[in-house]
Order: C-alpha cells, then sequence, then structure tokens
C-alpha cells in the first residue's frame, strides 16, 4: 500500500474587500503583516495599520495582529497533491485514504481495472473503476487523474474512462493513450561496444 498527500504552506493573501468593509488601507503595514505571518504565523501582538478617513489616511494600532489578519485574508485552502496505489479495498485502508485525502485538491489514484474485471483487482490488491468512484465521492477531490491502467485496456482505455463517475465539482482528467517509447539504439544498451 502506497498512499501519501503533499500540502502547500499556507500563503499570505488579503481580501480587498474585507480590507474596504474594515475601512482599512492598503500600505506599508501590510508587508509588515507578510513578513510576520511567514516568520511566525502572524503573532497575536499590536500591529499599526491605516485606517481610511475622509483626508485619507491615520495611523491606527490594532491590538491582536493574528485576529485582523483573519478579518481580511482570503479563505483560500493550500493547494495540495494526493498519490494512492496498491491499497487493496479493505474498510481499514479506506479509512485512512478517506482521512488522509478529505478535500485534496488534485488526487492522483490507481484505476487499474473496468468493473467488470473487480475480481483481478482484489487478487492483485489494485482498483477497479468502481472503487475509486466511491473514493472519490468520499475524499470530493477538485481533480481527479486516474493511472496505472492495465495494459488489458491499452487500446480501449476510454471504456475506464467512461465507467468513472466522479461527483458534482470534480474534473476528470485523463492520461494521454498508451504510447510505446521507441526502440533503443544498440549504442543506449549497457555494455554496448562498436566492434570493427
Amino acid at each position: 500500500m502506497l498512499i501519501f498527500r503533499v500540502t502547500e504552506a499556507p500563503s499570505f493573501l488579503i481580501d480587498r474587500q474585507r480590507l474596504e468593509e474594515e475601512k482599512l488601507m492598503p500600505g506599508p503595514w501590510l508587508k509588515d503583516l507578510e513578513k510576520r505571518f511567514y516568520a511566525e504565523g502572524c503573532d497575536s501582538g499590536p500591529v499599526d495599520t491605516w485606517k481610511e478617513t475622509a483626508e485619507g489616511h491615520r495611523v491606527e494600532t490594532v491590538d491582536n495582529a493574528e485576529a485582523l489578519y483573519r478579518k481580511i485574508c482570503r479563505d483560500v485552502p493550500p493547494a495540495s497533491i494526493g498519490y494512492i496505489t496498491d491499497i487493496g479495498m479493505t474498510q481499514e485502508n479506506l479509512n485512512q485514504v478517506y482521512e488522509l485525502m478529505n478535500d485534496v485538491t488534485l488526487l492522483v489514484s490507481e484505476c487499474t481495472f473496468l468493473a467488470e474485471d473487480e475480481g483481478k483487482a482484489r487478487l492483485s490488491a489494485h482498483l477497479c473503476t468502481t472503487d475509486l468512484n466511491r473514493i472519490s465521492r468520499q475524499v470530493k477531490p477538485a481533480l481527479l487523474l486516474p493511472m496505472h491502467l492495465s495494459k488489458s485496456y491499452i487500446s480501449d482505455t476510454q471504456r475506464l474512462y467512461a465507467e468513472l463517475d466522479p461527483p458534482h465539482g470534480t474534473q476528470l482528467l485523463q492520461v494521454p493513450d498508451y504510447m510505446t517509447p521507441r526502440p533503443l539504439l544498440p549504442s543506449e544498451l549497457p555494455g554496448f561496444t562498436l566492434r570493427r
């Protein structure tokens, strides 16, 4: 079994509308807030802001920088990539997948077999299309990329994609059809020496 998830670190993002609602103006104080966000996770100490006034702005100290940031930030979760292969369809494994992959941005998952070949999937600890449909409905990724398709379907990979039914809001991505690599040249073979 191999599953992992990589999630980007949170980014400092300001929502202009929220900034206006708080009657705050952009200024060097935002750079200070950003520096504190990346250095210390936006500590709860005071921060000097620019408050909007009829004449322009005035400096106003806000007691809690962290609370202020939560008020004016854009709520955008960090992007993430999840990878699943060779898990076998046990409830214990599924529970781990559901917990780790919940709301992942891009889920890259093996989908080796068609639904009709579920028996083969179980014997080899691989997934079939029914399994991936079940997983994707539970974790609701933004993007779903099936991979590790069985060589049995090389001439008709579209059958696999046709059986996949991701939840609303999930975009199904397709890998290019199987392409055979070019043959190796003799000079590319290990230990090859040209004889004259």
